[in-house]
């Protein structure tokens, strides 16, 4: 990278795994966001004057309904975005084809690409895109999310009041069951898990791996938590094994978008889960 994009990105304080394609600019007016879950962030922000363009997945908050949309992941509208004349594009790691983005880094439009793997990843993004839209309320964002999170450290483990500790409750979560698609261990799902004081029942280093149905059997889970798109059991999908369902719990979040898209609604999202498992009042 030339020293000046250095120099312009070090002004945004990007991290580490962060990066632009494209020269980073001095100033943005006007952007399109890749990736739901920032564009949560832009307008949990009160950016999204800024915002002229959105991907067709992008459901919250209902503001956003209004917004032009430039297509999805794998079909992405460059014709659509080059006429938004957005100052930058923001995405997330592995979102999109970096072709497409360096096709529109050639144009003149560059993109930042940020990490959404961890809990930090969530931090970092807002401190970057507060950073980026010149916003000070990202330090009050950022340390409102982190006091919710903060509050659910350890709240469905082993309590010290307790006689005789607990076995961990195990946990799996399940993305797809055609074919079956579960949380391993390399993603913020995991992470959060781990924080509430509940175990993975999946041991994988990939984030999402592809499992078959043994696995999903010998798992052995107290809790299963579905975030299938479809839901299990319906519009063609599979039910969970029926030695899992006679001792599982099932759990089937309320709304899915927040534990899918590492967002300003994540940590509510787990206040729920601890709050159905009574872990808090």
């Amino acid at each position: 990278m030339p020293a000046f994009q250095i120099i312009l990105a070090l002004l945004f304080c990007i991290p580490a795994n962060a990066q632009w394609i494209g020269t980073p600019p001095a100033h943005v007016s006007r952007v399109v966001s890749l990736a739901p879950s920032l564009t949560e962030i832009i307008f949990a922000l009160h950016a999204d004057d800024a915002l002229v363009g959105v991907t067709r997945f992008d459901t919250y908050p209902p503001e956003v309904l209004t917004l032009p949309r430039v297509g999805g992941f794998a079909d992405l509208d460059m014709e659509r975005i080059h006429q938004a004349k957005p100052g930058a594009i923001v995405t997330v790691s592995n979102a999109m084809p970096t072709r497409q983005l360096e096709a529109l880094a050639a144009r003149g439009i560059p993109t930042l690409i940020l990490p959404a793997s961890t809990m930090q990843d969530l931090w970092d993004a807002i401190d970057v895109l507060g950073k980026l839209f010149n916003k000070k309320s990202a330090g009050v964002l950022r340390e409102k999310l982190q006091g919710q999170y903060g509050k659910l450290k350890g709240s469905c483990g082993h309590r010290a009041q307790q006689a005789a500790p607990l076995p961990e409750r195990r946990v799996m979560l399940v993305v797809s069951s055609k074919p079956w698609v579960v949380v391993g261990s390399d993603n913020f799902l995991h992470e959060a898990m781990a924080w509430m004081g509940l175990k993975n029942a999946i041991k994988s280093p990939i984030a999402y791996p592809m499992v078959d149905e043994e696995t999903v059997k010998a798992a052995d889970p107290d809790l299963w938590i579905d975030l299938s798109h479809e839901g299990l059991g319906k519009g063609g999908s599979r039910t969970a094994p029926t030695k899992v369902q006679k001792k599982t719990r099932m759990i089937r979040p309320r709304n899915i978008d927040p534990w899918v898209r590492l967002g300003p609604r994540f940590p509510e999202a787990l206040q729920e889960l601890a709050q159905d498992l009574e872990c808090i009042k």
